[in-house]
This record gives structure tokens, C-alpha cells and sequence, in this order.
């Protein structure tokens, strides 16, 4: 999945953190640029799975300095350990979130971190009119067989690929136009909506409007 930009700040130190039940284990919302624990989740965990396609860190620094949208990080904490983290943003013209990041570091896995973030994120966005994220095309993926994988971990938690035609606008790389869009309430999301949002996500990274437009199938 994909990245952005967003964060609040009221009078905090750099984070405000979220207690778990789990001992030693937090949920902490980064608000502040300068926060370490950033570097570190980008550094640690981000870049050896997104190496490919990797947003560069300052884009995030600057959203979190302040967007023209909503944009949040929030990362489980063990100890002093980067278990993972979530990325997602809200789009306030066309209210539609994109969840542009979930990643778990190797150590964490098969824990129900991913789900945690996930279950954080929804409940954060559901007042959201959509919830959509990004899965890289198996068709198109250096790796076929991990990314249907993917795709079928966020189904059996109720997502669904939307059949649209989708080209991920410039974040630093270049377009990419492997990727699909999912919704993550397994809706059909209404396409006019869907074009707002586009447009709206275009218009935020690129300076102008998509030049994409195809019928859901």
C-alpha cells in the first residue's frame, strides 16, 4: 500500500500514546516531524518492505507540519521495539480515507499487530463517506503469489478489490499503474465519490485533476 500526509498537535511533548492492554506494548500516534520514533519506523520497517516504491521521509515530515488533509501515523511499540505501523490520511472535500501504509515488522508477525493498526485505523475513520487503500496488481507484482496473499488477508477482514482503473499519482517515484484500489468496508463504493476523490487526491499530489476515467467493471 501507499503513503501521503497529516497530524494535529494540541500541547504535547511529540506523541501522544495510547495504552494497551498487552504489558509493555503502546499505541502511539506520532504529531511532531522531529519525533525520532518516525525516523526509526521509516528507517527499521517502512524501507525494507516499501524499498521499491518508498515515499520519501520528508513528504511525511512536511504533512505532519500541516496538509490540506488529514494525515495520521500510528505505531505499535514493544518495549522500546517498532512493531508497526499504520499510515492513512482524509481527503475533507470528497471525506474519502485512504489507507496508505500497513506494515509489521519480521519479528512481530503472526501476532495480530496488523490487525490491531487495522482495527485502530477503521475506527478512527468511520465517520469517513469511504475507506479505500492500495494493493500492488498480482498481475503486475514482482511477486505474484505475496501479493494475492495480501489482497486475501484484507478480504477475510471484509475488503474487497474495486474494479476501477487506478494509476497512483506521482508521490516521489514516479506514477505507478499496478495498483488497485480496495474498500475496506467491502462496499461498492459510488463512482462519483470515487472521482471526487481522485480528483481531489490529483489535484493535492500533483497540482491538477486525474487523467484517469474508466467504468467500474
Amino acid at each position: 500500500m501507499t503513503g501521503r500526509d497529516r497530524e494535529q498537535e494540541e500541547q504535547v511533548p511529540h506523541a501522544r500514546t495510547i495504552p494497551r492492554d498487552t504489558r509493555n506494548v503502546s499505541e502511539v500516534r506520532i504529531t511532531r516531524a522531529d519525533d525520532p520514533r518516525l525516523a526509526r519506523f521509516y528507517d527499521e520497517v517502512y524501507l525494507p518492505a516499501f524499498a521499491h516504491q518508498r515515499e520519501p521521509l520528508e513528504a511525511w515530515q512536511r504533512a505532519l507540519e500541516g496538509a490540506a488533509y488529514a494525515f495520521t501515523i500510528v505505531l505499535e511499540i514493544e518495549d522500546d521495539r517498532i512493531d508497526g505501523g499504520i499510515v492513512f490520511e482524509r481527503y475533507p472535500k470528497s471525506d474519502v480515507a485512504l489507507i496508505t501504509y500497513l506494515v509489521v515488522a519480521p519479528h512481530a508477525r503472526r501476532r495480530g499487530v496488523g490487525s490491531r493498526l487495522l482495527d485502530r485505523a477503521m475506527h478512527e475513520l468511520a465517520g469517513a463517506r469511504a475507506i479505500v487503500g492500495e494493493v500492488h496488481d498480482p498481475a503486475h507484482a514482482d511477486d505474484p503469489a505475496a501479493a494475492r496473499k495480501r489482497i486475501a488477508w484484507f478480504e477475510q477482514r471484509g475488503a474487497r478489490v474495486l474494479e476501477i482503473e487506478y494509476v497512483q499519482p506521482d508521490l516521489g517515484y514516479g506514477r505507478d499503474p499496478h495498483l488497485k484500489l480496495i474498500s475496506f468496508r467491502g462496499d461498492d463504493v459510488e463512482r462519483a465519490l470515487l472521482d471526487r476523490f481522485l480528483d481531489e487526491l490529483y489535484a493535492l499530489t500533483e497540482g491538477h485533476r486525474t487523467p484517469v476515467r474508466s467504468p467500474v467493471v
